[in-house]
């Protein structure tokens, strides 16, 4: 984990002078397997008690953070990280270092060429 948070500073670092924005989705324990087995289902739903929002957690709940970090909404935003998790990391403090773990998806958005 550590090297993953050092690889996203050096690329917000080494790219903010390109006009590169360097931000991180950092998702809870989603379900997105397409058959999962019942060991699987059962994995994903043992944080709900935890969390703040009480469900499982689904790819779609993922997308509109996605868009907005794709979106000129957020033109001025770089080496941001954010948790999309139904509030496990504020709701459970023991949660925030295994939700860490589950590393993020980055993103590197540029100026759009005219």
């Amino acid at each position: 984990m550590l090297g993953s948070l050092q690889l996203f500073e050096q690329f917000r670092e080494r790219l903010a002078e390109f006009g590169i924005r360097v931000n991180c989705i950092a998702p809870g324990s989603t379900l997105s397997e397409e058959d999962p087995t019942p060991e699987i289902i059962a994995m994903r739903t043992e944080p709900v008690a935890r969390r703040a929002l009480k469900r499982v957690q689904k790819p779609e709940d993922l997308v509109g953070t996605a868009v907005f970090l794709l979106s000129d909404d957020s033109q001025y935003m770089t080496g941001q990280t954010l948790r999309i998790d139904g509030g496990i990391t504020r709701h459970d403090r023991a949660a925030a270092i295994p939700i860490a773990k589950t590393g993020g998806w980055v993103f590197l958005v540029g100026p759009v060429p005219t």
